[in-house]
């Protein structure tokens, strides 16, 4: 978020002046990043060309020696790399790449070979694996161990992940855009790396160019694609949302996080700023609570309906009694409960208003929650408001805008906001 969009004013300027502050940011950034968008193209192409002739050369060698020699075989050379602590040949790799992601942490350069290998004769031998996982995988690692070698930054590093990781996945689905959309929102539950999407599709495309043209060279293969655009795009939109619907907060990759603010967090937790906020001006003083003894199926629908993950409960007196969250009515509804109060968390993690914001987040970190109830000292059953990571982010941005605007930011500054 540049010093412009954390103005509190911002949400005020005129449409054609926000159109135009947008397009120029994203413009730039993708300046910045065009040449590293080529070079990883180049290479992502070419990593895929040869990962794809490989098993389609094993396939053609190996179809001959029956499934259950040649299963075991791969399977005991891939407990063996496990063994021995070659983490990142376990499954896809998705999860393992985004848990590196989204804590920032180092991919290991070792990487590019383990999984490229053990991949090939997976796939190689026909075993029922996709070829996203191992795609996404080398793809990240490579561009990974490219910004490091140049000395990126760590956050540069982890859009460079991005980047790679929608370049291989492209390639190896003939899909640019596809790629790219896939490795921009897969990082996250509920949010889309929006701001890398520009260099990454143009990776993607010099990745898909150099895959179809050394593959032309070497041999020819049917052409993939990851969807048959456009009779697949309405039943993978609506795939899509019913599995959402389903699943809600649970996700198929470990590393997952809810959305970009989690990352946010990480960067205002060692700030002296919070010390210097209270619960009081932060809180939300407009808020829903559900009765203990109103049935499940009747208040669901007001988590999403107000965009909440969690609700107070109070009884007939309006004194808080407990908190339900999403988690809470998937455990009720699994279990077959239908009242509020039959699933609800009765030790409820509060906060006073006098309390600073630095003492709250850690106090949500620490329990991880998203929210708690604000009461008072003196009648702690008297809800006072609602205080949730998304209000300390906001108070926080609008508090650091006023310390900018009080001195004059230098070039460098404004030019690292893009």
């Amino acid at each position: 978020m540049t010093a412009e969009e954390k103005d509190p004013t911002y949400k005020d300027w005129p449409f054609r002046k926000r159109l135009k502050f947008q397009i120029t940011k994203y413009w730039k950034y993708t300046i910045k990043w065009f040449p590293f968008a080529l070079i990883i193209g180049a290479i992502s192409g070419t990593l895929m060309a040869v990962f794809t002739s490989l098993i389609v050369n094993l396939e053609i060698g190996l179809h001959v020696i029956p499934v259950y020699i040649k299963y075991p075989i791969i399977g005991g050379i891939t407990s063996l790399l496990l063994y021995f602590g070659y983490k990142e040949v376990y499954g896809a790799g998705i999860s393992h790449v985004l848990s590196h992601k989204n804590t920032t942490t180092p991919l290991k350069a070792r990487g590019l070979v383990t999984k490229f290998f053990a991949s090939v004769l997976t796939l190689g031998v026909g075993a029922p694996a996709g070829r996203e996982g191992p795609a996404l995988t080398l793809g990240s690692t490579a561009a990974y161990v490219i910004g490091d070698k140049i000395g990126m930054s760590k956050e540069d590093e982890m859009h460079a992940i991005t980047i790679g990781a929608a370049a291989c996945t492209a390639a190896v689905f003939g899909a640019p855009l596809g790629g790219t959309v896939f490795a921009s929102e897969v990082p996250y539950k509920r949010d889309l790396d929006e701001t890398v999407f520009l260099p990454a599709l143009v990776a993607s495309a010099i990745s898909f160019l150099v895959y179809d043209s050394l593959l032309n060279l070497i041999q020819k293969i049917p052409f993939l694609e990851i969807v048959g655009f456009p009779n697949l795009v309405i039943p993978i939109i609506l795939s899509n949302a019913m599995a959402f619907i389903i699943s809600m907060d649970f996700s198929l990759y470990r590393g997952q996080i809810q959305s970009k603010e989690v990352i946010l967090r990480r960067t205002i937790q060692y700030t002296d700023v919070l010390e210097t906020l209270t619960v009081r001006e932060s809180m939300q003083d407009s808020f829903v609570t559900v009765n203990q003894a109103d049935k499940l199926e009747e208040v669901f629908q007001l988590l999403y309906l107000h965009k909440i993950s969690s609700l107070s409960v109070v009884n007939d007196q309006n004194n808080l009694v407990g908190m339900i969250s999403a988690i809470d009515f998937q455990r009720g509804f699994s279990k077959g409960n239908t009242l509020v109060k039959d699933v609800m968390t009765k030790e409820v993690i509060t906060a006073f208003p006098d309390e600073s914001l630095s003492l709250i987040f850690d106090r949500l970190t620490t329990y991880s929650i998203e929210c708690l109830p604000v009461i008072e000292r003196e009648q702690p059953q008297r809800i006072l408001g609602i205080l949730s990571f998304r209000d300390i982010e906001s108070r926080y941005e609008t508090a650091l805008t006023k310390i900018h605007s009080k001195r004059k930011l230098t070039i460098e500054e404004i030019e690292d906001d893009f």
